[in-house]
């Protein structure tokens, strides 16, 4: 019974680490995700700026 239990919390405690670990890991990806946006906008800006005033 005893190994029962431990096995049936050890099963639970890796459930919840897994799953904490995909949330964790998500939050990583769309940090990086909007990270790279914000960079990608941040160039299209330079690049309007630059391209500015050779377009008038």
């Amino acid at each position: 019974l005893t190994v029962f239990k431990r096995n049936a919390v050890g099963r639970r405690t890796a459930a919840r680490f897994r799953e904490s670990f995909c949330f964790g890991l998500l939050l990583v990806c769309s940090g990086i995700c909007s990270c790279l946006e914000w960079m990608a906008l941040e160039m299209r800006n330079s690049v309007k700026k630059v391209n500015g005033p050779l377009e008038k």
